[in-house]
């Protein structure tokens, strides 16, 4: 089957779109045509060959794709005569608005877990594929094989330059600023923005510096686990802990009940939760776990 491995940008974001609507944290897994399951082997196979960047075994690689021509877009002509634009001239526009660069750049991001059955594949940090032999296959079959293509052959240019030894030059010399982040320590961003320090600091005394200073520095360098951690978790230990971050975030509504507090902010994926016994330990949703984590991981340092 001959494939066309060179997708242009609207191409792979229809693929994209459409791979987006899954709900990837659910009971279930996407389902694939065997084609695309066969694709999708030989893809990861191909990663494997990538050195992992995290001690999760993740991969990650920089994808280039080209905005094409409008056809790739769509049918000018019919855009016109089912009213979606009213010119040429103005469906010209709309595609170079929505693709204003030549070259676009996507992170891919992998990660694969063999003895579970697990694999996974992000595009700009978003999930868009995943398969889980841990869960049902849910939905239609959908066939990705063009896509997977362009991933394999995508990666198969970024394996010959990494085997040249031009991979990380292509990338200093043409990745976009936009993409360039990383991570630098808090003390050289104050250098470059003092103002910050005083700001951060302002509702900390040099009391609480200085306290903090000690219990931090009297911390062994590997401390032991402790004996006396929490070893389960009720719905009420959930909703307090919730509410610890709330208030020290100055959140609004923390005269409430915890319980009355979390579903206040958050987002409602809360999985059968509010019908759990306060005192119930039978808390493992994952959402509403990872939503507490987020809040208590914005408390403010000391």
């Amino acid at each position: 089957m001959n494939i066309n491995n060179k997708l242009t940008q609207p191409k792979i974001q229809r693929y994209l779109h459409m791979l987006h609507h899954f709900d990837h944290f659910g009971m279930y897994t996407q389902r694939f045509d065997k084609n695309s399951k066969v694709l999708l082997d030989e893809f990861f196979n191909l990663m494997e060959q990538i050195a992992p960047i995290s001690e999760s075994g993740a991969r990650s690689l920089w994808l280039t794709a080209h905005r094409g021509t409008f056809d790739d877009f769509g049918n000018i002509d019919q855009m016109i005569d089912c009213g979606e634009f009213n010119s040429k001239e103005e469906a010209l526009e709309e595609w170079k608005w929505m693709y204003p660069d030549e070259t676009a750049w996507y992170e891919l991001t992998t990660a694969e877990d063999r003895n579970a059955g697990y694999r996974v594949i992000y595009l700009c940090h978003r999930c868009a594929v995943l398969q889980d032999k841990r869960r049902t296959e849910s939905g239609e079959e959908l066939n990705i094989s063009e896509f997977v293509q362009w991933l394999i052959d995508s990666v198969k240019d970024c394996i010959q330059r990494l085997d040249e030894g031009t991979y990380n030059d292509y990338l200093e010399q043409n990745l976009p600023p936009q993409h360039r982040t990383g991570t630098i320590k808090r003390k050289h961003f104050w250098n470059v923005w003092p103002e910050n320090r005083a700001d951060f600091f302002k509702n900390i005394t040099e009391e609480d510096v200085t306290e903090f200073i000690r219990l931090a520095s009297s911390q062994p360098e590997h401390k032991p686990i402790s004996s006396d951690r929490i070893k389960s978790l009720t719905a009420n230990d959930f909703f307090s802990f919730c509410a610890l971050g709330y208030a020290e975030n100055n959140y609004s509504g923390c005269d409430k009940t915890p319980k009355e507090q979390y579903y206040l902010h958050a987002d409602g994926r809360d999985e059968g939760l509010r019908e759990i016994d306060l005192l119930s330990d039978n808390v493992h949703h994952q959402p509403s776990v990872g939503i507490m984590l987020l809040v208590l991981m914005n408390l403010n340092p000391l």
